[in-house]
């Protein structure tokens, strides 16, 4: 639907919805819901998202796939570690992989699991639980070091190794609802109907909400 039929959709369901008899809600404020509505959608699609093939199809449009560059080494803090700018439309990881070269020129391709700080911290002398030619750390910053102006994520490879290459598959955060800006929901066509029943859902229980505190 184009963002003036989505609009239209839901204003049409509202006017025959039983338990919103009455209630008018202007365009700007249906907007609002349908936005908080995709955002509840693509967090839902996301979680299913390796096991049902309906959630890769809803949010395929906000599919992205990058090769990230090395921006910074820093072996006085963490032994091995890279630091990387994570993409700015960044929203959630689907996949990632890294290709490392060891000392005698054989690459491996590695997958990466990602860990907290506190939990890296508190087995950083454990064999046991650092990278291996299989497996590569990566510790990611809400709030990145001062020298960074971005967010960053830090690969931890294995002693010995060389990254060749950062691999990141991700679901990209999506551009607003807006009829101003001509821009209609980025999910996938066959769920807007599920779109706008659940933005009705979202303006029923702030209804009852609103009800509750007059009460």
């Amino acid at each position: 639907m184009t963002v003036g039929e989505l609009l239209y959709n839901t204003d049409n369901k509202i006017r025959q919805h039983s338990k919103l008899e009455g209630v008018s809600i202007p365009t700007n404020d249906i907007e609002l819901f349908l936005n908080e509505a995709q955002e509840l959608l693509i967090k839902k699609y996301f979680e299913t998202f390796h096991k049902d093939d309906e959630s890769r199809v809803y949010i395929q449009k906000l599919v992205k796939s990058v090769k990230l560059n090395n921006i910074y080494t820093d072996s006085t803090n963490v032994e091995n570690g890279m630091y990387f700018d994570l993409p700015s439309d960044l929203k959630f990881i689907v996949r990632e992989e890294v290709e490392q070269t060891d000392i005698n020129g054989v690459q491996n391709k590695s997958r990466v699991e990602p860990i907290s700080d506190i939990h890296f911290n508190l087995n950083a002398k454990n064999p046991f639980k650092k990278s291996y030619k299989d497996l590569v750390l990566r510790l990611s910053y809400g709030i990145s070091p001062m020298q960074f102006p971005n967010r960053v994520s830090q690969l931890i490879l294995n002693s010995g190794y060389t990254l060749q290459y950062y691999n990141l598959t991700y679901i990209r955060k999506q551009a607003p609802i807006s009829l101003d800006g001509g821009i209609t929901s980025e999910l996938d066509e066959t769920c807007h109907h599920q779109l706008i029943n659940t933005a009705i859902d979202l303006i029923i229980k702030s209804k009852q909400i609103q009800q509750t505190i007059k009460a």
